[in-house]
């Protein structure tokens, strides 16, 4: 009995954090929703019928494509995006949605054809797909079918107007963490980045912000991830290390105790210094001493414990804080449904400044189609990530 109230009272803490989603959509004023051809995409009286697993009894359909059967670590994700899709459907969206999960079996191809058959199904709205380029298939068929797709692809590439992208992005990641930095009294910054985009990403938005706020970039060091190549770069860079009150390491997995050992051995004394991570830290081992009192920017972490409470007691396993993204989107095109309006789903009304409450924080999404999120500071302490600049529970007035 103590563990069936345990759940139900996960079960309703989740359902009042979302709700917030609900309401900050239902109470936005603004100019009526369109898409890019200002044509309501229109709701039929009686839905035709339609091919995959569906879910919930609501009046507006909604397709969520995903790599079900996919080979490998996709087809596990998708399973996982499925089953957080099935949870929020069973605290919002049962008499607001229809929500027809289909497959893509990880294809470009075979998305390209699932997303065609979902708008002849009178699909409203598609969520998903996961991948890169299934993103790209089915985009080429929502949007000249005036359809939003909101997708779980981590590729910025993708991103567009009519195609939102709930992934978390890096370049809010790494303006958290930097204007943190500076609102602390720091101004003399030094960086190792990795070589690729996310490091090219890093370095431009660093600079920006960098000089909008008035502090200086010391210098810069690119590597590849190689202990010979991270050695060079931390050699290179040390003298300015040592001068400068931030070394900003935004790389994840093992690459920051590596830097941290090598600037050790090249003389930089780091104790003296804020060590700057990123969310991308998450992948790191924080128990390493090097990393006591570093800071981060991450998502909200206490709201997605609640998720990952229920989601376990569902079925048995950890979710990863993809889960949490097919949950908010369900969840958030609900809310949507609710105001029964022609044109829910439109470019503008899916960009609400208001933005949406979810199990990963507050979000929002941008002409562009990527998400602004509600980031948390966190500080590492005892080998564990402490909040010590919370996550925010709106967005402010002109933000």
């Amino acid at each position: 009995m103590i563990q069936l109230y345990n759940i139900l009272q996960t079960v309703l803490r989740i359902k009042v954090l979302v709700l917030t989603s609900i309401f900050l959509v239902s109470c936005q004023v603004g100019l009526p929703g369109q898409g890019s051809l200002g044509t309501p995409v229109p709701v039929a009286a009686k839905l035709p019928p339609a091919d995959g697993q569906i879910i919930g009894t609501g009046k507006i359909r909604v397709a969520m494509l995903l790599p079900l059967t996919a080979p490998g670590n996709g087809g596990r994700i998708g399973l996982e995006l499925s089953n957080a899709a099935r949870l929020a459907m069973q605290d919002f969206g049962q008499n607001s949605i229809q929500l027809v999960i289909k497959d893509t079996e990880g294809q470009a191809a075979k998305t390209q054809g699932v997303a065609s058959q979902a708008i002849r199904e009178g699909a409203s709205i598609i969520l998903g797909p996961l991948f890169s380029g299934s993103v790209s298939a089915a985009s080429s068929v929502t949007i000249p079918a005036n359809r939003s797709l909101v997708a779980f692809s981590s590729d910025p590439r993708r991103a567009r107007r009519g195609v939102y992208l709930m992934s978390f992005s890096p370049q809010a990641d790494i303006e958290r963490s930097l204007r943190f930095a500076i609102s602390q009294g720091n101004t003399k910054f030094v960086s190792l980045l990795p070589v690729g985009s996310y490091g090219t990403l890093a370095e431009l938005t660093m600079k920006e912000v960098l000089s909008k706020n008035g502090a200086e970039l010391l210098a810069l060091q690119k590597y590849d991830r190689s202990n010979l190549a991270i050695e060079t770069a931390v050699t290179t860079i040390a003298a300015a290390a040592n001068e400068a009150t931030v070394i900003y390491i935004p790389d994840g997995g093992k690459v920051p105790n590596a830097i941290l050992q090598a600037l050790k051995r090249a003389g930089v004394k780091t104790g003296t210094k804020m060590i700057l991570g990123s969310g991308q830290w998450e992948s790191t081992n924080l128990a390493d001493r090097n990393l006591d009192r570093a800071v981060y920017a991450g998502r909200d972490q206490r709201q997605f414990a609640r998720f990952a409470e229920r989601y376990k007691s569902a079925y048995g396993a950890e979710p990863s804080s993809t889960a949490g993204l097919a949950y908010d989107a369900v969840s958030m095109v609900s809310g949507l449904a609710r105001r029964q309006i022609a044109d829910a789903f439109s470019f503008a009304n899916i960009e609400s400044r208001n933005g949406y409450s979810g199990v990963n924080g507050i979000f929002r999404f941008d002409s562009t189609g990527k998400a602004d999120r509600g980031l948390a500071i966190y500080q590492v302490q005892s080998g564990k990530p402490v909040v010590v600049s919370p996550a925010p529970t709106t967005f402010g007035p002109g933000s």
